[in-house]
């Protein structure tokens, strides 16, 4: 209608926000790749997933995972009855777009230093993966705007000062 583009731009953006929280998807198929790997004995019949440093490094990616996952799901029930306020669109997109390059991250420590040649074929989209990860903090609107969001529709936070 006229004069309703305001409310038509930011109802995308937050919808927008969400579908960018759903690009984790990626993530939990290379956690799984990563975890099965790290369960293979090699020749010498270790396994990486025995060092206790591997086992926290995948608890910790299996615990953003699923965080991720469930504000996502939420997030997309809340589209679908139309009831998403911009401050969740924003939470949920600041903890994906935020926690999936410290996974790939902690991915790559598993793996060494195989992960790191893109050439490898085994890992080269781990490798692409946490390379390009930091976009998405951009998509949508900037983490950092998104926090000012949070901090006001969310939390009812005064409007930072600006100098």
């Amino acid at each position: 209608e006229e004069n309703d583009g305001w409310r038509l731009i930011t109802t995308q953006l937050n919808y927008e926000r969400v579908a960018m929280a759903s690009f984790g998807g990626l993530a939990r198929t290379l956690y799984e790749e990563v975890l099965d790997w790290a369960g293979t004995p090699a020749s010498d019949s270790s396994r990486p997933i025995d060092a206790p440093w591997v086992q926290t490094a995948l608890a910790r990616c299996s615990v953003l995972l699923t965080g991720m996952e469930l504000l996502t799901a939420r997030a997309s029930l809340r589209v679908g009855s139309g009831a998403l306020s911009p401050a969740e669109a924003s939470a949920v997109k600041v903890l994906s777009t935020e926690s999936v390059p410290t996974i790939y991250r902690l991915l790559m420590e598993v793996v060494g230093l195989e992960s790191c040649h893109p050439d490898d074929d085994r890992w080269a989209a781990l490798d692409f993966a946490y390379r390009r990860a930091v976009i998405n903090t951009f998509g949508g609107g900037t983490n950092e705007i998104q926090r000012e969001i949070i901090a006001q529709n969310g939390l009812g936070l005064p409007r930072a000062s600006r100098r």
